[in-house]
């Protein structure tokens, strides 16, 4: 149940950021907003390698 929650929360932040790119085409904020998610994915990927519970 974590991992579904946890999969579909980081879809949701990239459709968000998604979003927010499009309209606000600007280069700055695409690579802050990339970082962010790519942050958040590799967490995501070390939380269930290591099979942790955040």
């Amino acid at each position: 149940m974590r991992f579904v929650l946890a999969l579909s929360s980081i879809v949701a932040l990239g459709i968000f950021i998604g979003i927010l790119v499009y309209k606000v085409p600007r280069l700055d904020l695409g690579l802050i907003s990339l970082t962010a998610f790519v942050m958040c994915v590799y967490d995501f990927y070390l939380s269930i390698k290591t099979n942790e519970a955040h």
